[in-house]
């Protein structure tokens, strides 16, 4: 990859098609993890860009293709010049948390719509009141031919424990990533994190404790449609370049860190929560060839 650069100018054709203006130069893009990237300013090997929210994406710059032998992580070229990334999506549980705004908690949601609340904060309220590790309940969002499910669902659990058990869920599918990348030798120094939920307190620290690691907010809410722009603005001339753009455009807005005490609990949880994971994929693997 050459970096951003012009590929063209819009047609008069193409301009009274779009409602462009004709002469609009036409920049080279990027795929939806690589601008994420770039709004977040993790451009280089040693960093990466985790997307709580939207697609749930985890980016790791690379300074050369590389394969994972696991197929957790997908190598793919970067927008900046000369540089790879490794990949994995489908990290936030956003179906998940969208599921239960839609069917559990709809009344609620709507009310903070109209009071015009933000509803991850009122999920977020009640996932608060839920110690790390949900008590037991562990969240699975299961992957094709696997469907999504709660698992040791008791009586005592409440919405809050829903809710919590599906952000854990989440950020232990990131905890997995990072672990990967760390096995291929590629493990991140710095972590940022950015989308919807980097503005929500709970949802980071959860992410921090999951991770056992120091990670720094970028609280951009459409953070590949900046970092399009970014790369746009940089190949006409309105920054000197990439690094340039991000120097002046990255703001990151706190750092989260883990907590002891959480953190041992997610050690704990995690290979726990992959056997679950591998015992309901290899059931739904086996009733898919069955049906066959």
């Amino acid at each position: 990859n050459n970096g951003p650069a012009m590929s063209g100018r819009v047609t008069d054709s193409a301009a009274r098609e779009s409602g462009l203006q004709a002469g609009t130069p036409v920049v080279t893009g990027a795929g939806h993890a690589a601008a994420t990237a770039i709004a977040t300013g993790v451009l280089h090997p040693g960093a990466a860009v985790i997307e709580l929210g939207g697609q749930g994406s985890l980016l790791v710059p690379t300074a050369e293709a590389m394969k994972d032998p696991q197929g957790r992580l997908t190598s793919t070229c970067h927008c900046i010049a000369g540089t790879w990334a490794l990949t994995a999506t489908d990290l936030a549980s956003s179906p998940g948390l969208d599921w239960i705004m839609d069917q559990v908690l709809p009344v609620e949601v709507a009310q903070a719509r109209r009071n015009q609340r933000d509803p991850l904060d009122l999920l977020s309220e009640l996932a608060a009141e839920v110690p790390p590790g949900s008590e037991g309940l562990v969240y699975l969002s299961g992957t094709r031919p696997s469907a999504g499910g709660f698992i040791g669902l008791e009586h005592r659990h409440k919405r809050g424990h829903l809710v919590r058990a599906v952000m854990e869920s989440g950020a232990l599918a990131c905890r997995n990533a990072i672990t990967a990348l760390i096995e291929l030798k590629r493990g991140p120094d710095h972590i940022f994190i950015t989308g919807p939920g980097a503005t929500n307190h709970l949802w980071c620290q959860i992410l921090a404790d999951a991770l056992d690691r120091n990670i720094a907010a970028v609280p951009v809410q459409e953070a590949a449609a900046l970092g399009a722009a970014t790369l746009a603005g940089s190949a006409v001339g309105v920054f000197k370049g990439i690094d340039d753009a991000c120097h002046k455009l990255v703001k990151t807005k706190g750092t989260f860190h883990p907590r002891r005490a959480a953190s041992d609990v997610y050690t704990a949880l995690a290979p726990v929560v992959a056997r679950m994971s591998h015992a309901i994929a290899s059931t739904f693997a086996q009733k898919a060839a069955e049906a066959s």
